[in-house]
């Protein structure tokens, strides 16, 4: 569990799908359009006409590039129309796509090799005529991918009562990547031949498999109400989100070493290994908001917001690591059996309440400029306690067969130790936002946008890493020949068994946003963001939005 880097993070929608037009990106979250009325069901009624999008938007993640030279893994769809005096919206994608990555082998050459691929390498050995005598070879295999997979839904429904609007939102998100690591995922063989006569003398090989994945589930609820006076407006909504995560992996891996009979050294060692890890969280979210617009005059309008959210989280019973490793070597045929494993056994808990408040400040100066700026507060306390117990336990059995009592040369011993650490991070971050955006008109139907936002963030977060707990390594040995035994707690190695730190500063941070909108037809509007490279449309990002009356 980690603590949020900032408020802002907290207290946005946490899924997939893009909850901002691009009118609203391009002018710091100042400017709405008709998408951003679509997530506050209540809203929904304000929305004139029917609205269809389609995956000519760049809503799942934003950063599509719609006219580079390749596809584009999204689908999307959504849309609003109005049935008498209900409101009803909807906004679906779902993405598959399957990334190769570099696996760190490069081709004759010198090429990366992406995906899965192998190299063989030959270290010929020659006489002095030039002939080949022996050769060592080395093949080595690697695979990496980052395949990703989820889909999205929001649908909501809207409707108004004289000067009532109600609504009732529910989204949905499912997130699935799978990391096929090059690290994890890869086979190494080598072997030495005698060429000429056509025999092995030594080999080895190592193979490691195994995919990192990480789940993610949210569902949330959105209730809404607003009422309509003469010159202003008040709203609310609470939001319910539940939230489930999980991180999972089982890599196994297996290495052989060989020494072979026509050779006096012949042996073999077998290692195994095994690394498994399963954590699963999940909590729910909770936020309340207030939302009050009044009306200066035909060309002016004050915002002003408030609001309350907490969240809450928890590691699940099952949450756990486990790492095995387990020997045999014929080298040293008396030593049966050498298996170390670690356990480690997680439990803890994250909390975060938080407020925030702030104004907008919407004005059109003229049929050709608008302007707005804003300022925002929020203040959130964090609560992140981390408690893992770690197992250790090391077995040897050695029986040398021989019944002879006198050599002493059969055994068994084990050793068995646990500590616990708990990890705790508590304390407070505090943010100031200051927007502005402004829309320029240049010639009808172009509109220019601009919009800038600063922010100071205050983090006041201490770190406490105690060791709770622990017991150290017990040893056990018993001589299966004479039956003796011996015992014995090993004295603890000196480190530190607790820290304290404090991370108190303050970030400054100024973003720059810009785009333009295009009213192509009654029916057809195009926004357009990233378009710094003129020539370059491949870094172009599109939003085309179809309007029915």
């Amino acid at each position: 569990m980690k603590y949020a880097i900032t408020i802002a993070l907290m207290l946005s929608l946490s899924f997939g799908l893009i909850t901002e037009s691009f009118r609203y990106q391009s002018t710091a979250n100042l400017w709405e359009d008709d998408y951003d009325l679509l997530f506050d069901p209540a809203r929904i009624p304000e929305i004139e006409g029917s609205r269809l999008w389609t995956s000519l938007s760049n809503f799942v993640t934003g950063s599509e590039e719609l006219f580079s030279n390749g596809s584009v893994p999204f689908f999307l769809i959504g849309g609003t129309k109005n049935f008498g005096k209900y409101y009803p919206g909807l906004v679906y994608d779902r993405t598959s796509a399957n990334t190769p990555l570099n696996t760190g082998l490069v081709d004759p050459y010198l090429n990366p090799i992406y995906g899965e691929g192998s190299v063989t390498t030959i270290d010929w050995t020659l006489d002095s005529l030039g002939n080949r005598t022996d050769r060592d070879v080395t093949v080595e295999s690697v695979t990496a991918f980052d395949k990703t997979a989820g889909s999205d839904y929001y649908v909501a429904v809207g409707t108004r009562m004289n000067s009532f609007r109600f609504g009732l939102g529910y989204l949905h998100n499912d997130s699935k990547t799978t990391m096929t690591d090059p690290a994890n995922n890869y086979t190494s063989y080598y072997y030495e031949e005698d060429y000429e006569e056509d025999t092995l003398k030594y080999s080895d090989s190592i193979t490691f498999v195994g995919d990192d994945i990480t789940k993610s589930s949210e569902n949330e609820i959105i209730l809404s109400a607003w009422l309509d006076k003469e010159v202003m407006s008040f709203g609310g909504d609470v939001r319910y989100e539940m939230l489930s995560d999980n991180s999972e992996a089982v890599i196994s891996g297996y290495e052989a070493e060989y020494a072979f009979t026509e050779h006096p050294d012949h042996y073999y060692v077998l290692t195994s290994d095994l690394d498994s890890m399963l954590l699963p969280e999940s909590g729910n979210r909770i936020s309340i908001n207030m939302k009050m617009f009044y009306d200066y005059n035909d060309y002016a309008q004050g915002r002003f917001y408030a609001g309350f959210f907490t969240k809450s989280t928890s590691y699940g019973d099952d949450a756990t690591s486990f790492v095995t490793q387990t020997i045999e070597d014929e080298n040293d045929p008396e030593l049966t059996l050498d298996t170390t494993t670690t356990i480690s056994d997680y439990d803890g808990d994250f909390s975060s309440n938080g407020f925030r408040a702030g104004t907008k400040q919407l004005f059109e100066i003229s049929d050709r400029f608008r302007f707005a700026f804003g300022f925002f507060w929020s203040m959130a306390s964090i609560n992140d306690s981390i408690t893992r117990m770690d197992s250790t336990y090391t077995s040897t059995v050695y029986d040398d067969g021989d019944p002879d009592t006198l050599v002493q040369f059969s055994y068994n011993e084990y050793s068995y130790s646990t500590e616990t650490w708990a990890k705790v991070t508590e304390g407070s971050q505090m943010t100031f936002t200051i927007p502005i955006g402004v829309e320029f008109n240049l010639f009808d139907p172009f509109v220019l946008r601009m919009g800038a936002q600063h922010s100071i963030t205050k983090n006041d977060l201490t770190t406490d890493n105690i060791l709770d707990a622990w017991q150290p390594e017990y040893y056990y040995y018993r001589n299966t020949d004479t039956d003796s035994t011996y015992e014995e707690y090993q004295s603890p190695v000196s480190r530190p068994e607790n820290s304290y730190e404090n991370d108190n500063q303050t970030i400054p941070a100024t973003s720059y946003y810009y785009g333009f909108g295009w009213r192509v037809t009654d029916n057809f509007q195009l926004d357009v963001m990233n378009f710094s490279e003129i020539t370059d449309w491949g870094s172009w990002r599109l939003s085309a939005t179809f309007h029915f009356d």
